[in-house]
């Protein structure tokens, strides 16, 4: 009964800590960065948009730098459109951890 009641208590928190990071902005810098771009980029768009969007960005890694490889998309078609616009592919970046994969979440009241 206890490893039935531990098993519970491990998957109920993988699943708490995986809804409270919707995004690698909290804890990673480079994410921190492009997230401000993109909120920027958004927030000098002349009409109101609405919705969210989710940014699968992924990286490529010489020396000190990310490099962005591809940048996807999922959500309010306008949203990402606009979002998009402000990242390149090529686009550099110095970074701490190497990572291959960055999410990046946009919400718009």
């Amino acid at each position: 009964m206890f490893a039935h009641n531990l098993g519970l208590v491990a998957i109920t928190c993988s699943l708490i800590s995986s809804q409270t990071l919707a995004d690698d902005s909290q804890i990673n810098p480079v994410a921190r960065n492009i997230k401000a771009k993109i909120e920027r980029k958004v927030s000098e768009y002349d009409a109101p948009l609405t919705g969210y969007c989710d940014f699968t960005i992924e990286m490529k890694h010489e020396g000190k730098f990310a490099y962005i490889k591809r940048i996807r998309t999922s959500g309010d078609a306008q949203l990402c459109k606009v979002g998009k616009k402000s990242l390149k592919k090529g686009m550099r970046f110095h970074y701490q951890e190497p990572e291959k994969f960055i999410r990046v979440q946009i919400v718009e009241n």
